[in-house]
């Protein structure tokens, strides 16, 4: 390549938050306060790509079929995404920066592989865009705490196994130890989803929400039959140390398990459409 006859180019990279919903709204502002949905027609088979405030108050989130968004929305208005494309790059060219300017709003939902080069915002656009809600970075520490009292508990409980067939429960119910050694595989299930939630909460990624998900349910699960089969075999009474510890794991795994599910399915939105940027080294 001869390098005297490369030409400077000045490229405009902006990252916009809604620029979708921005765009349709300046062009067809009538009615303004109609929520508003893009993405297709609702008996079009495809997904929402962007939606207003309004819309996502009503459940509405990017990525969902537009079928069910309209059942959540059916007040919403809704923009095929060709339509949308059509104007952002009519508004550019009246401007005169066809040349140089560059939305980078759909750009940046890809991956960098196939972007086929760094998105680099500046380091407050990275702390403003991957902001973690104060609820998430409660759940991602309690998960993880959660995974290694599961962790220590079994370490313990399988160390002395003797103990255990003299332990108050044992002596209670013929059937408990049996029952307690049937939970080391669905507890390990419990603690590796929650470290990999956690993981993805603090990220603010969509395995965040899955591995969430995942583990509050196993949670809620195990904690329920262990309280049922507590309350069947009336090993709850009388109380003492040890059954107040077993009560408090068994209570713990129930509600925490319903506050991960209700935390992280709440900021869904926010960990399936985080902003997939790469800093350049």
């Amino acid at each position: 390549m001869d390098w005297s006859e490369v030409v400077s180019v000045r490229v405009a990279c902006v990252l916009a938050l809604r620029l979708p919903v921005q765009v349709e709204r300046q062009n067809d502002p009538s009615p303004a306060e109609a929520p508003l949905v893009v993405g297709g027609r609702p008996w079009d088979d495809g997904a929402v790509l962007d939606c207003c405030a309004r819309a996502e108050a009503h459940g509405v989130h990017p990525g969902m079929r537009l079928a069910r968004a309209e059942k959540l929305c059916s007040t919403a208005r809704f923009v095929p995404p060709r339509e949308r494309l059509d104007r952002e790059l009519d508004v550019i060219k009246r401007a005169g920066l066809a040349d140089y300017f560059l939305v980078a709003w759909d750009i940046a939902r890809l991956p960098p592989q196939q972007v086929g080069f760094i998105i680099s915002p500046t380091k407050q656009q990275g702390e403003s865009a991957m902001k973690r809600p104060t609820v998430l970075t409660v759940t991602a520490i309690l998960m993880l705490l959660t995974a290694a009292g599961t962790i220590l508990f079994w370490a313990i409980f399988l160390a002395d196994l003797d103990a255990q067939r003299e332990s108050t429960f044992a002596s209670r119910s013929d059937a408990w130890l049996a029952w307690e050694l049937s939970f080391p595989l669905p507890d390990a299930w419990v603690a590796t989803t929650a470290i990999l939630g956690a993981v993805g909460l603090w990220r603010v990624r969509p395995s965040g929400l899955l591995f969430g998900l995942v583990s509050g349910g196993a949670m809620v699960f195990l904690g329920l039959i262990d309280l049922l089969f507590f309350l069947e075999n009336g090993l709850y009474l009388p109380m003492n140390g040890e059954v107040a510890v077993e009560l408090f794991i068994h209570v713990w795994a129930t509600a925490f398990g319903l506050f991960a599910i209700l935390a992280t399915w709440r900021h869904r939105s926010q960990l399936i459409n985080e902003v997939l940027c790469t800093h350049n080294p």
